[in-house]
């Protein structure tokens, strides 16, 4: 299951890189919703944090503190997909 996650991790980023260069804050709450879902059911709790806060502003409609986290979900996905497990799995 894990490893069916990290294979799914570029196409999600891609999804909410999309999204919050279109400015289509209603489909990048959607895809970072479903990202958040998935980081909790794998243990991925840096990934969770992150989502969470991002998923919060979009619903609070604080668009420029949002964008702040993508960076972060960007940063901490790549880790989980070069394999580097034990690095993202740290709570920040």
């Amino acid at each position: 299951m894990f490893k069916d996650f990290i294979s799914q991790l570029p196409d999600a980023l891609t999804d909410i890189e999309h999204n919050a260069e279109n400015r289509r804050w209603e489909k990048l709450q959607h895809f970072i919703h479903r990202l958040h879902g998935a980081a909790c059911y794998t243990g991925t709790p840096r990934l969770q944090h992150y989502c969470a806060e991002c998923e919060k502003q979009l619903k609070s409609n604080e668009i420029e503190e949002a964008l702040q986290y993508i960076p972060l979900i960007r940063e901490t996905s790549d880790i989980l997909i070069q394999q580097k497990v034990p690095e993202a799995l740290k709570t920040p």
